[in-house]
């Protein structure tokens, strides 16, 4: 078994009293809470009451402002789908356009080229049919 020694405990401070009867301490300076009767309690207390009418204030025009502004963006969104929707409505009605425009071209372009050809060809027969001609029927001078 280990042999312990009992310490010392260090000395008690000087106003220190274990008997529990205290010794003459000086009487505090102000009170820990203010009594209710006290002007400056109540200075207080109509401080307290005056910051409470402000932030209830404050929080009502709060209130009201954030209810305009979900309202201004319900609002907003239904014109924002409003807007988007006349755009693809335009967007695909521009495609039809574009559609049409590059069919007719491709029609206009078809039919050129067909009436070039026989244009073109139409004029070969006519030359051929000229030098034709004038072989068997040479100029008489």
């Amino acid at each position: 078994m280990a042999n312990y020694k009992a310490k010392e405990l260090p000395p008690l401070p000087e106003q220190a009293d274990l008997s529990g009867k205290g010794k003459d301490r000086p009487p505090v300076a102000r009170p820990l809470v203010l009594p209710r009767q006290s002007p400056k309690y109540q200075a207080t207390a109509d401080e307290m009451r005056r910051q409470l009418g402000q932030l209830q204030e404050q929080n009502k025009t709060l209130c009201q402002s954030l209810r305009a502004s979900d309202e201004e963006n319900i609002m907003l969104r239904k014109q924002i789908t409003a807007y988007k929707q006349y755009i693809e409505k335009q967007d695909s009605g521009l495609a039809e356009v574009i559609k049409a425009i590059c069919s007719a071209f491709q029609g206009y372009r078809e039919t050129v080229v067909e009436v070039t050809k026989q244009a073109t060809m139409s004029e070969e027969i006519a030359q051929c049919e000229r030098e034709a001609a004038g072989r068997l029927f040479p100029p008489q001078l």
